[in-house]
Formats: structure tokens, sequence, C-alpha cells
């Protein structure tokens, strides 16, 4: 997925200096802006899914501790009594 995401943003960012251009020197809306426009909305969903994929890179591991001879994985394990 990250290979899809370079290309995306690379087409992306190409398409940005056309459709500005364009837009710059006749004022008007063209067909390579709103390809521009799709690209990136594709762009934004993919990084959202990529994102959801690897969310468990971001989040720490839970540290392994002991408690009354049993091994707690997370703090919400604890009980007290």
């Amino acid at each position: 997925m990250t290979r899809i995401l370079w290309w995306i943003t690379l087409l992306t960012l190409v398409t940005v200096v056309i459709a500005t251009g364009h837009w710059l020197t006749s004022f008007t809306h063209s067909s390579i802006g709103g390809v521009h426009g799709k690209l990136g909305f594709m762009m934004i969903i993919l990084c959202l899914c990529h994102i959801v994929k690897r969310i468990r890179f971001f989040r720490p591991t839970p540290k392994r501790i002991e408690r009354g001879g049993r091994v707690v994985k997370d703090f919400n394990d604890f009980r007290v009594w």
C-alpha cells in the first residue's frame, strides 16, 4: 500500500502544477483540476486506510506486570479486591 500511496501522491503533485498553471493563465477551471481533486481525495482515503492498518505501530506495547502469581498484560486488568 505504501507504493500505491507514493504514486498517487506523485500524480497529485504533478497535476497540481499543471492545474495551477492553467488556472493562472486562463482564470477558468479545467478537467485536469477535476482529475487532481479526485486523485487527492483518493489519496486521503488511502492514507486513512493505511493509518488504520498500521495503528499498532503507533501504540505502545503493554508492559508485562506480575501480580499475585499471574501476568497482567494491561493496566485495566488490575483488580484491587
